[in-house]
């Protein structure tokens, strides 16, 4: 951790402590004392890296994504309209949702093909620099700080 520590500026040695805490090397909490010793246990981080890394998911062509929730929020907050809907809006979106998850599930009993969701040209390009990205990494073509740079021109926000 201190390597890094050195290469970055101060004001993000917070942000830095706090991730590795929280997402990678965990914490130490004090356990006993013996014999004039402190005795220490690691303690592992709140979200570890099985849960949050989606290293081999990118390379396999997975999704980068362990929210199975997110395309459920997406796809209400259109049928909502808005992100702070009144009451009545919010159970509209929900009906609506019941309704399109029904033909859905009648499409598939009764052995109907099942629309699925087209993907973009973008996407698959996205997806294609950040195997590519990782890929070079991997080979030991790039160099840590060149594979996160790299990565961080690739962020996409919607």
């Amino acid at each position: 951790m201190q390597l890094l520590k050195d290469n970055i500026p101060e004001v993000l040695t917070d942000f830095v402590d706090y991730f590795d805490v929280t997402y990678v090397s965990g914490t130490y909490t004090h356990h006993a004392a013996q014999n004039d010793q402190q005795i220490f246990r690691r303690m592992p981080p709140t979200f570890g890296i099985d849960i949050w890394n989606v290293h081999q998911l990118t390379l396999n062509g997975g999704a980068r994504t362990n929210n199975l929730c997110e395309s459920w929020n997406r796809k209400h907050l259109e049928n909502v309209g808005h992100t702070n809907p009144s009451i009545w809006k919010a159970i509209d979106g929900i009906k609506r949702d019941e309704a399109a998850s029904a033909t859905l599930i009648e499409l598939f009993r009764r052995g109907q093909p099942v629309p699925v969701r087209r993907i973009t040209k973008v996407t698959v390009n996205h997806q294609q620099r950040l195997v590519n990205i990782i890929s070079k990494y991997n080979d030991r073509t790039k160099t840590l700080e060149e594979t996160i740079t790299a990565l961080g021109y690739n962020i996409r926000m919607k």
